[in-house]
Parts: C-alpha cells; sequence; structure tokens
C-alpha cells in the first residue's frame, strides 16, 4: 500500500474514532460494517486519482461525497464553507456593511431601506434607489449572491457605486465608507392611529429582545392598546431569541415550544416567565409566504394560546432544529438534530421527503425575501 493511501486510512480511522468515541464503539463499528465501507470510500477515491482516464482532484471528489451525503438527510442540514461560516456570525453579531435592505428588481439592485444612520442613510440614499454600477462595473443583471461580496468588507474601508432615482436625469455617484453595522431587527415601530401600535420585525438576531422591549415601551408611552406584530418576510433566527419574543407577550408558566429528537439532550421545553410580559393587549400578527422558522415559534405559540389572531398566507413551514458544528477548516456544518413543536403539539415542517431542494424552497423562493448589506 502506497504511502498516501496509508495517510488516508489513518485519516479515516480517526474520523470514525472520533465520531464513536464515547460510545459502544466496537459494537457499532461491528453491526453496521462502517469500517469497511469507510477503507472502500479510501479505495475508490484513490483509485478514480491514479488510474481515471481525466485528472481528478480527490478533494473535489470527497467534497462531492459529502454533498451527496447531506442530501441523503433534509433540506436544512448543510455544510458552510469557511466563508459562508463567517457570514452567518456577520448575520446575527453585526458585519461591515453600507446599511441597506435590497431585493433584485427587473435585474436592478433596489434599496427597499436604509439602516437608520448607517452610511446610505447619512448620504441620503432612500427606499426605491437603484444601485446600477459598483466600482465602475455595471451592476445590472447581478445575481443575487454576487451583490454581499460587492459591497460588504472591513468597516472603514469604502465602495464606490452609482445610484439611479426616479427624476434624475442620470445616475450619480457615491462613496460610501462601511462601518459596522448592528444586527437590528427591528425595522419600523409607529402608531397607525390613537390605538394601533405596529412593528415591523425583519429577522431574530442577538439584539431583537432588547430591541423589541424599547419598542414596546415606546408605544406603550403613547397609549397603545392594540399591535400589529409583521412577521412577514421574517426567515427566523436562533430558538431562544424567538423563545424571548414570544415571552414578551404571554403570562408567566406557558409552554412557548419544545423539541424532541432522537437523542435524550433533544428533548427540551421552553416556557414563558412573568419577568419581561407586557400588557395583554389584541394582537395580529402577519406572516407570509417566506416567514420561516423562529417566526413560526412565535405565530405559534401566541396563536395556541389565543393570544393572537393570524393573518396572510401559509408561512414557509421549517420546524426543524439546526445545531451549527464547527469544523478543522473552519468550516460549519448545520445539522438538524431536532424538530421543534407548538404548545398544542404542532409540527409544522413541511414534507421535503421525494423533493428536491429547488422544489423545497420553491415557494418562497424570490416572492417577498428582503436582503441586507
Amino acid at each position: 500500500m502506497s504511502r498516501n493511501k496509508l495517510i488516508s486510512l489513518f485519516l479515516i480511522m480517526l474520523v470514525i474514532f472520533t465520531l464513536f468515541s464515547g460510545t459502544k464503539a466496537f459494537g457499532i463499528l461491528q453491526d453496521i460494517d462502517i469500517f469497511t465501507k469507510m477503507r472502500v470510500f479510501t479505495e475508490i477515491v484513490n483509485n478514480i486519482k491514479d488510474y481515471y482516464v481525466d485528472e481528478k482532484n480527490p478533494v473535489s471528489l470527497v467534497d462531492s461525497a459529502i454533498q451527496g451525503m447531506l442530501k441523503e438527510l433534509d433540506p436544512h442540514s448543510v455544510l458552510l464553507p469557511p466563508e459562508k461560516s463567517k457570514d452567518m456570525d456577520e448575520r446575527f453579531q453585526g458585519f461591515g456593511g453600507i446599511g441597506i435592505w435590497f431585493r433584485i428588481i427587473n435585474e436592478k439592485i433596489t434599496i427597499t431601506d436604509v439602516f437608520k444612520n448607517g452610511p446610505c442613510d447619512k448620504l441620503g440614499l432612500e427606499r426605491g434607489d437603484q444601485i446600477v454600477k459598483i466600482e465602475g462595473e455595471s451592476a445590472i443583471g447581478i445575481k443575487l449572491d454576487e451583490v454581499a461580496p460587492k459591497l460588504k468588507g472591513l468597516p472603514g474601508t469604502n465602495v464606490k457605486v452609482h445610484v439611479n432615482r426616479p427624476g434624475w436625469d442620470e445616475p450619480k455617484e457615491f462613496t460610501i465608507v462601511r462601518e459596522k453595522i448592528p444586527p437590528e431587527s427591528i425595522s419600523h415601530v409607529f402608531m397607525l392611529d390613537d390605538e394601533i401600535g405596529y412593528i415591523e420585525m425583519d429577522k431574530f438576531s442577538r439584539t431583537t429582545v432588547i430591541e423589541l422591549e424599547r419598542a414596546l415601551k415606546s408605544l406603550e408611552d403613547q397609549n397603545m392598546k392594540k399591535l400589529i406584530l409583521d412577521l412577514r418576510r421574517n426567515p427566523g433566527g436562533y430558538l431562544p431569541i424567538s423563545v424571548g419574543v414570544a415571552d414578551k407577550f404571554l403570562p408567566g408558566g406557558k409552554k412557548i415550544v419544545y423539541t424532541k429528537g432522537r437523542t435524550k439532550n433533544s428533548f427540551k421545553e421552553f416556557y414563558s416567565s412573568d419577568r419581561d410580559t407586557h400588557k395583554l393587549l389584541p394582537m395580529i400578527i402577519l406572516i407570509s409566504e417566506s416567514s420561516a422558522s423562529a417566526s413560526e415559534i412565535v405565530s405559534g405559540a401566541l396563536q395556541d394560546w389565543d393570544r393572537a389572531m393570524i393573518i396572510g398566507t401559509t408561512s414557509f413551514g421549517k420546524a426543524l432544529v439546526q445545531t451549527p458544528l464547527l469544523l478543522t477548516d473552519d468550516s460549519r456544518l448545520l445539522l438538524t438534530t431536532a424538530r421543534y413543536y407548538t404548545p398544542s403539539g404542532r409540527c409544522i415542517q413541511k414534507n421535503y421527503e421525494g423533493k428536491s431542494k429547488e422544489e423545497y424552497y420553491k415557494s418562497a423562493r424570490d416572492k417577498d425575501y428582503n436582503n441586507e448589506n
């Protein structure tokens, strides 16, 4: 056996030992014969590397095998490469950007909102403006996943954009200094009339519960008697944050959500407290097809306890709990470890069996989902 094959086999054995350490490893390995299968896998990779008619990168082959393995699980169990793993952290902790929400409309980056006191707000950019050039290159026809790498960057660095606005004779150039963008999740708070307060929550991030407390106190100071909580287009976020949000609107001791999976540690129950509860006013929650995950936890809990009327279209249907597992190369495995259930025992996860990932996401994709930078 060649040196390379011996090294590969050693690494496979090390992985197996790591996976099964602390369990009845040898019994499991004997039952499912995983050692033999992993050895065969290593032989196949090496044979392709040595004898296949075209030269293939063994690392790419292993990556493809990993992706194929994850496809056997569910649409939400994915491996994020290091750069996307970093983006995940930025989404919930803050990032260096220009401070806008946007959508691709008619092949153009269209600003749907600006972060208050953010870089674009300070320059006078506003909703409806279109970014047509980035660093002198046309941005018309740009793909959604190509926008963030061009607009995000280290705080203090510059990005030049050309912006078009209805009524302008031609686009104007702006030099935007990127700033640390806090993970603000509540974009609008105001009174619709003398009685009805309105809160629009775009996501569930690290600061959401603090922001919500501030928003509720502001509206209560204005004698709010009814509340509309807008969760349309809200794709969700961390489970504990959704519990904190629901806790504001329920009396103490009410079950908000529970999780259940294959392992003992996956069963958890979350209850409301008396500490954070606000006055129990009549509520309406607005949802849409891309309201998912944490949005559905809050909506389901308040609906089950008759605390809110739910209005809108059927939500996305995501009731799987992902555990982020950081790997040695700084990639991150988002592994489904449990399902969550509303207080009455409803699991709202929509069916994904026999569907491609494209089919699974089709109902909500690009319909009403905003992106941020």
